[in-house]
């Protein structure tokens, strides 16, 4: 997370031994630390059924993650063998991961929530921080496709761009077909 450039350099070089099992780690550990997130934050603590709730309808998340990915090494890397390629892109989520945690942390031990997440958009902290995230993870997806599978500046840039064409484009399609991205810009209709 630190170095991603260096790290993904590191990690490539063991690219071929890769497999399924690297695979579903990563999987399950989104899976978890998205359970632990909704369970902490709803409940102030970690409840089984929150965190296995969250793991299969929030499932999505990851399939679209590999559907983003995977489309993304098609059309860059057409020779790319593709479980080893979404494994290690896997390997890239520890700034959200780090979001997960740092979210139900202030719910955790803040004395009055309401105030201290108010304070906190107010200042305009929380919008920083998850922006900080997403250019980060930004990052991480550049080194992911450069460094992890070795890609040119240019093919990197495609499949960067394919990946988050597909990836945003489907969660914010999303909230527009359901109608909940118009009214926080337009105000709500009757």
């Amino acid at each position: 997370m630190v170095r991603p450039f260096r790290t993904y350099r590191a990690l490539a070089e063991r690219r071929s031994e890769r497999t399924w099992r690297d695979l579903a780690r990563g999987l399950l550990l989104e899976g978890v630390l998205l359970g632990g997130f909704v369970s902490l934050t709803s409940a102030g603590r970690l409840v089984l059924g929150h965190l296995v709730f969250t793991a299969v309808f929030w499932g999505f998340l990851p399939l679209l993650q590999i559907a983003a990915v995977a489309a993304a090494v098609r059309v860059a890397a057409p020779r790319e063998r593709l479980v080893p390629a979404l494994s290690l892109y896997f390997e890239g989520l520890g700034p959200w991961y780090v979001f997960y945690l740092v979210l139900p942390a202030i719910c955790l031990f803040s004395p009055d929530v309401y105030a201290a997440m108010t304070a906190l958009l107010r200042a305009g902290a929380l919008p920083l921080y998850l922006l900080g995230t997403i250019v980060w993870g930004g990052v991480l997806t550049w080194a992911f496709f450069r460094e992890g599978l070795g890609l040119g500046r240019g093919k990197s840039g495609v499949a960067a761009a394919v990946f988050y064409v597909i990836f945003v484009g489907v969660v914010v399609g999303y909230y527009l077909a359901c109608n909940q991205i118009q009214p926080q810009i337009w105000g709500a209709r009757a």
